[in-house]
């Protein structure tokens, strides 16, 4: 059996159109602005799929990382829709910035209680309602934020991380990404306007 050798054309040839696909990825905007939106959309997807399909109920600390992905693929939709000019995507490379800080401090705050001694972990709520309903707002917020006893629980891992971990992960993602569409919108605003032909 003979093997077809292509000719060293083609297949430089596709790999310089494929650099340049993923050049362009990496580098507009927009392309960067549909990928955060649409893996924040699968992790809400996988959040959704793991509390009805698994039945592992959400604790405190799940919902308020699920708020806060839900309001990085929302700046991230509204940032692919708009497609702002420099200014723009500084202003929301920074919001997806301060926004995935949020979550990281919420995702590091949840694996570090699953990572408590049992005789350190806080006492468990009835629920999230029931958190809100008995305690003026501020309390609650600073209750839920602190974590409570269910968030401590591990109840599903993979390679060895659990969810939050998972999480944290996506966050910090999320970060590097806004801190390079930040930095890129600096380095143009220094560069000068190319002349229009």
């Amino acid at each position: 059996m003979k093997l077809i050798n292509l000719p060293k054309r083609k297949s430089a040839k596709k790999y310089k159109i494929l650099s340049k696909l993923m050049s362009k990825i990496l580098t507009d905007f927009r392309w960067i602005c549909l990928g955060g939106m649409l893996t924040g959309a699968a992790l809400i997807a996988t959040a959704y799929y793991m509390q009805y399909a698994m039945y592992l109920d959400p604790c405190p600390l799940c919902m308020v990382q699920r708020i806060v992905i839900f309001a990085i693929a929302a700046l991230c939709f509204a940032a692919f829709v708009h497609n702002p000019r420099i200014l723009g995507q500084r202003i929301y490379g920074i919001g997806i910035l301060v926004t995935s800080l949020l979550g990281a401090a919420a995702s590091g705050r949840h694996v570090w209680l699953q990572n408590l001694p049992t005789d350190r972990i806080p006492e468990c709520f009835p629920g999230l309602g029931f958190i809100f309903q008995s305690h003026p707002f501020i309390d609650a917020l600073k209750l839920v934020l602190s974590g409570t006893g269910e968030c401590a629980e591990t109840l599903w891992t993979f390679l060895g991380i659990s969810i939050p971990g998972w999480t944290l992960i996506a966050f910090i993602g999320y970060f590097i990404a806004a801190v390079f569409v930040i930095a890129a919108s600096l380095s143009k605003m220094h560069q000068p306007e190319q002349p229009t032909a």
